[in-house]
């Protein structure tokens, strides 16, 4: 189980979902450049699911799949994953997913026990640095 600051997903969320999907469907959608792994399927999302409004309600609500994006990542050769949140909490599951036998890049931007500028930079399993890691496409799972 994780634990969290916020209920994000939890029914307490309920009351957010219908103003989110409002404001979703005020915008104006493009298909993105990038593949994109919807953390609601664990898959790789298409335009049509990513423009539709309801999806951001639902993915305000719903059950985080999280060890399935990044087997889906890891599947498409991802072997450097960046964590976009307030705390790292997300790297060691991360690391435990794709923990195959290549070497796994996981970097956590931030960390509630220290500043910006001090971040936790770069960890490499089988003790790599980044300067050692081959070029490989890259995920980025914020929290």
């Amino acid at each position: 189980r994780l634990h969290v600051s916020h209920a994000f997903h939890s029914p307490h969320m309920d009351g957010a979902v219908e103003e989110l999907t409002r404001v979703a469907a005020t915008l104006t959608f493009a298909p993105p450049s990038i593949t994109v792994v919807s953390a609601l399927t664990g898959a790789v999302a298409e335009f049509a699911e990513l423009s539709d409004p309801g999806y951001w309600g639902r993915q305000m609500r719903r059950t985080v799949r999280f060890h399935d994006g990044v087997r889906t990542l890891y599947a498409k050769g991802v072997r450097a994953f960046v964590e976009l949140g307030p705390n790292a909490v997300l790297r060691r599951r991360a690391e435990g997913v794709a923990g195959g036998g290549d070497a796994t890049l996981v970097v956590p931007t931030l960390r509630a026990d220290r500043g910006e500028a001090e971040g936790e930079g770069p960890r490499r399993r089988e003790g790599k640095g980044p300067e050692e890691a081959p070029p490989r496409p890259l995920a980025i799972a914020a929290e």
